[in-house]
């Protein structure tokens, strides 16, 4: 059955941290009109939960930019608390809320292995349109003008 993939928004890391702690790392150390750091963390920690989804290729993604399963929602909360909280060096993550940390990233292994099941979005996103993010192009250069020799003695 098809589910309507969903997107974390801030409130929703109040429900796995306290409402304090989440308030500093989204308003402390900010250079001036630097906006909330939620807005470019929260996206970055989405589309790495995506390409592991997409790491099975029986997995489909939503082809609503930066959504997650509602089975997900909770690694994604995890996973970007643990992303802002370096902004707060004098605060660490407790023990308990680091085990869930190691267990979602475990999880997000295992989905990638396709050894753990998501809900299929109903908007899938076209296989033509599903970019690797890992892909890389190899350019081999031209005959070397400085080397070694040339420039010994400068």
């Amino acid at each position: 059955m098809a589910t309507n993939w969903i997107v974390i928004i801030a409130d929703d890391l109040n429900q796995y941290q306290a409402a304090k702690l989440v308030a500093a790392a989204r308003t402390k150390a900010l250079a001036a009109s630097q906006p909330d750091p939620f807005l470019a963390v929260m996206p970055d920690v989405i589309n790495r939960m995506r390409d592991d989804i997409r790491g099975c290729k029986s997995n489909q993604v939503s082809a609503t930019p930066l959504t997650v399963p509602p089975g997900l929602r909770g690694e994604a909360i995890l996973l970007t608390i643990e992303a802002m909280q370096p902004r707060l060096p004098g605060i660490t993550i407790d023990e308990d809320l680091r085990t869930l940390i190691t267990d979602a990233k475990a999880r997000m292994k295992r989905i990638s292995k396709c050894e753990i099941p998501i809900e299929t979005p109903d908007d899938p996103q076209p296989a033509g349109e599903v970019q690797s993010s890992s892909a890389i192009e190899q350019v081999s250069g031209g005959e070397r003008v400085a080397t070694r020799e040339k420039m010994q003695g400068l």
